[in-house]
């Protein structure tokens, strides 16, 4: 036994040679396979430390080759994608009995929204809307003033105002950034009384030790002129930072501003 634990060569990827059984066996056949080799690797059978690492790393093994191969879906699924097939998120709250084709759809599914929540992790987008409503009607009838105007009907609401704004970070993503560096694209939109504007704005961010960072920013918008801002952060105590921030912005006058 000795010599078959240390010289026996295993694929931990491939079940049903874990099982030692064919690709079409049956439920029976893997039930039998499965506990003649629970019997034989099981770690209280063997008194030398090593040996019985040895045995409890198969058993265990074995005992996930089954787990797998014993339950319908799971095993199309392996047969389909193999191990890295299980290791995608989701499937538990698949349906039971599915075909291989609808298994490959649901796999791919499964594997954009994997994508997508990455994507989503990488580039942190936050985004705001606020609105102003002008409720003066609604609280103010001017009824005292105008006794004679019959009161009723709906109040008149307005939105006289109007702000979106968004943001997304680039810190690991494709793009030629370190963990050090963070890349910042925002925008934002808003209305006022009928008259609007926006304005976009880009920075970088770099992290120069465990206790500070600097960031250099660029932005320019319809009602205002390019705007060049630098930030610096540095925490001193436990207790205590310091921040420090200039602005400088370009009006359309040509004159510049601080």
């Amino acid at each position: 036994m000795a010599a078959a634990l240390d010289e026996e060569e295993i694929d931990n990827d491939d079940y049903y040679s874990l099982l030692n059984v064919r690709r079409e066996a049956t439920q029976e056949e893997l039930k039998a396979s499965y506990r003649r080799l629970c019997m034989l690797y099981h770690p209280d059978k063997h008194r030398d430390p090593e040996l019985k690492r040895q045995a409890e790393q198969l058993f265990n093994l074995v005992h996930q080759a089954y787990e797998v191969l014993s339950d319908p879906q799971s095993r199309a699924i392996y047969d389909i994608y193999g191990k890295r097939g299980l290791d995608v998120e989701g499937w538990e709250v698949v349906e039971r009995k599915r075909t291989p084709a609808e298994i490959r759809e649901e796999f791919e599914r499964l594997q954009r929204e994997r994508e997508e929540r990455r994507l989503q992790q990488r580039t942190n987008p936050k985004g705001t809307i606020s609105v102003g409503v002008d409720a003066t009607d609604l609280f103010d009838r001017y009824e005292e003033e105008y006794e004679d105007v019959p009161a009723g009907g709906f109040p008149h609401l307005e939105i006289n105002r109007m702000h979106i704004s968004q943001s997304i970070e680039a810190s690991r993503a494709p793009a030629p950034l370190t963990t050090s560096d963070t890349a910042i694209l925002s925008g934002s939109l808003s209305t006022h009384n009928g008259n609007g504007g926006g304005s976009i704005t880009c920075a970088l961010r770099k992290v120069t030790s465990a206790k500070g960072w600097g960031e250099v920013e660029l932005g320019a918008g319809d009602s205002h002129g390019p705007v060049f801002g630098m930030k610096f952060f540095r925490n001193l105590t436990q207790r205590c930072f310091l921040t420090a921030q200039c602005n400088l912005q370009f009006s359309s006058r040509a004159s510049g501003r601080a």
